[in-house]
């Protein structure tokens, strides 16, 4: 019996596989697993964050290791137009796991530490865990998220301050990018050098006709100041690794909000506008995402 589970609350795919053993005849279901990823959608390098509840419904306590032979939790994952899917040998992730009768776990595994899903497209993962008091491997169905590459806005290098004066001078490239995201494009902040990804962080929806106005100020912070609505203005700010710092909202009087750069000093401020009221201006949705009042709707 296959039964596909899909959570009112967001649009994640997950799914229950109940084998059947014997003979032809059913069997009860012995484990019973389901998956989803918290998004169905990700842009390039964001984390890729997997559930895995498992619930033993076989009447026996059962420990999951590794077994000779036999892998206690294998992740498949392909992506469209590949042919030959990737798979990993999990089982590190389920080593020492203990189900009491009736007990149900929830696994989280970060699918961009055991596969490459940097390149845009559609991806299909499957999970399957296995155990030598059963005949068969349990799976779940396939669950299927994208991945969204965006493309840079504004660029630019910046250093890591060192405490070392003579120690050489680390560089970081800092990107506001464009991801088609839907329903409509949004922006994304991204931090890298040639080896890593520092950050990437989802900055909010794309204003054609109102472009961020960035800059680097003299302890190599970025500072963002993005159009949210007509009227209301937020400014952050993060560090060279991309953490955020600190963050304010301004709104539109009788001057729109800009950043002043101080040329001599290298200090960043905000000029023009007002200080934002929250609760007047702008609310903050659960989550921690802002939005202007006015399109809040009743609270």
């Amino acid at each position: 019996m296959l039964c596909v589970i899909r959570p009112p609350s967001r649009r994640v795919l997950a799914a229950m596989l109940m084998l059947a053993g014997g003979l032809g005849r059913p069997a009860l279901a012995q484990l019973r697993l389901g998956a989803a990823t918290d998004r169905d959608r990700y842009i390039a390098y964001e984390p890729i964050q997997l559930s895995l509840r498992i619930r033993n419904d076989s009447g026996n306590a059962l420990t999951f290791e590794e077994y000779p032979g036999r892998e206690a939790l294998r992740l498949t994952c392909q992506r469209d137009g590949v042919l030959r899917p990737e798979t990993r040998n999990a089982t590190a992730l389920i080593e020492g796991l203990q189900l009491a009768p009736g007990q149900e776990r929830v696994l989280t595994v970060q699918i961009n530490e055991n596969f490459t899903v940097a390149k845009g497209g559609r991806y299909e993962l499957t999970a399957q865990i296995g155990h030598p008091r059963f005949r068969f491997d349990f799976r779940t169905q396939p669950i299927l998220f994208e991945v969204l590459e965006g493309a840079p806005e504004w660029t630019r290098e910046l250093g890591v301050p060192e405490l070392d004066d003579a120690a050489p001078i680390r560089d970081r490239q800092v990107s506001l990018l464009v991801v088609p995201d839907k329903p409509y494009p949004i922006y994304a902040l991204q931090v890298r050098d040639d080896e890593f990804i520092y950050a990437l962080k989802r900055l909010g929806r794309r204003i054609i006709a109102a472009p961020p106005d960035c800059d680097i100020d003299a302890m190599s912070n970025i500072h963002i100041l993005m159009r949210l609505s007509s009227r209301l203005f937020v400014h952050r700010v993060f560090d060279y690794n991309g953490g955020l710092k600190q963050e304010g909202f301004r709104v539109l009087d009788n001057t729109t909000p800009g950043l002043y750069r101080d040329p001599d000093k290298g200090v960043i401020r905000v000029v023009g506008g007002s200080a934002a009221v929250e609760g007047t201006d702008y609310t903050i949705l659960p989550g921690g995402e802002a939005t202007a009042t006015e399109l809040a709707g009743p609270q």
